[in-house]
């Protein structure tokens, strides 16, 4: 699969141009350097520069857990695994012009009791509305792409939302920031 292909070769691929990077910016330093102060996003290994300028990582926020749901599993989502995504369902060129636009990204999985439904709510940071846009249109993509069957039941400039074999869901663009909730049992 494109995520095992790329995440496994990203350490040797990107890992090694950003080595180069850091030993062209500090010389023999380098090397120790990494070691005290690691990158923190694989935009800081695909972009030396934020790495130098010790850019941090958007944090959006997420929506609390619905009733009757516990957070099961929760992470970041950097641009690497955000151009595996779009380069998987829309093109690898959209992959590689959107990538870098991405400010961070935050996800979370709840488990609802007593059913034991998981959920997912995801949501990005994006450079600009503009960015944000783009992505909001390619995650209609994603979504189709991800399942058999999505029956769209509401569509606006800034929201989409409908059903799939996983259950409901809504994707809404505010700003720069996208917001998608998905698995849910009942329409959002």
């Amino acid at each position: 699969p494109l995520y095992l292909r790329r995440t496994l070769m990203f350490p040797y691929d990107e890992g090694e141009k950003f080595q180069q990077a850091v030993f062209l910016h500090d010389g023999m330093r380098a090397f120790s350097r990494i070691f005290r102060e690691p990158p923190i996003s694989t935009a800081q290994v695909e972009h030396p520069e934020r790495y130098f300028e010790h850019t941090p990582l958007a944090n959006p926020d997420l929506p609390k857990p619905v009733k009757h749901a516990k957070p099961f599993v929760a992470g970041a989502m950097g641009e690497l695994e955000t151009r595996i995504l779009l380069e998987q369902y829309v093109s690898a060129a959209l992959a590689e012009e959107l990538g870098p636009k991405l400010k961070g990204a935050d996800y979370r999985v709840d488990e609802t009791k007593p059913s034991h439904r998981m959920t997912l709510v995801y949501a990005s940071e994006w450079a600009s509305q503009d960015a944000a846009a783009q992505y909001f249109e390619a995650y209609r993509k994603i979504l189709r792409g991800k399942w058999k069957s999505v029956e769209m039941t509401a569509e606006s400039a800034t929201r989409f939302s409908g059903k799939s074999e996983d259950g409901y869901f809504a994707v809404t663009l505010d700003g720069n920031t996208v917001l998608s909730k998905e698995g849910f049992e009942r329409p959002l």
